[in-house]
């Protein structure tokens, strides 16, 4: 647990017009929930990406109790992209994930699978140096440009 500790991580979905960022935090169980979302017209400046990833790394840090599993309310989140049904949110939901661990940024496109099967990382992981955050925030942007809303049900 104490290494995932050190492990900032954060989720940016792109449905449609929206952007939303959440912090993962981790629980004492040693698991990554989705924190507070913070929503965003799409698209987006550079510089309001960079300052939100910032804010969304830096939120990673915080541990919290685990949850009851009842408690686990992806909720807050389909409501920051402006719907009202995790299911459609899933049917227009591209998600990148950004990672820092120890000194590397890690980019990564995930690909949707739809409600029932979620989220799994595409493998086209991209790593940048910590101090090259405007790098790694430029591929995130043109990852989320040139996503495919296209839903892999396969």
């Amino acid at each position: 647990m104490r290494e995932l500790a050190t492990i900032r991580s954060a989720s940016v979905y792109r449905v449609a017009d929206r952007l939303v960022l959440c912090p993962q935090l981790l629980t004492k169980a040693g698991f990554f929930l989705a924190g507070p979302p913070a929503a965003f017209d799409w698209p987006i400046g550079r510089e309001a990406m960079i300052g939100a990833i910032e804010e969304a790394l830096a939120a990673s840090g915080r541990i919290m109790a685990t949850p009851h599993r009842d408690a686990f309310d992806f909720g807050p989140v389909v409501a920051a992209a402006g719907l009202k049904s995790h299911k459609a949110f899933m049917a227009r939901a591209v998600l990148v994930d950004v990672t820092l661990e120890k000194d590397i940024l890690h980019v990564l496109p995930m690909v949707n699978h739809g409600a029932r099967r979620g989220f799994e990382g595409s493998g086209e992981e991209r790593r940048f140096e910590a101090d090259d955050l405007e790098g790694a925030v430029d591929h995130l942007l043109a990852l989320l440009e040139n996503a495919s809303t296209e839903v892999d049900l396969g």
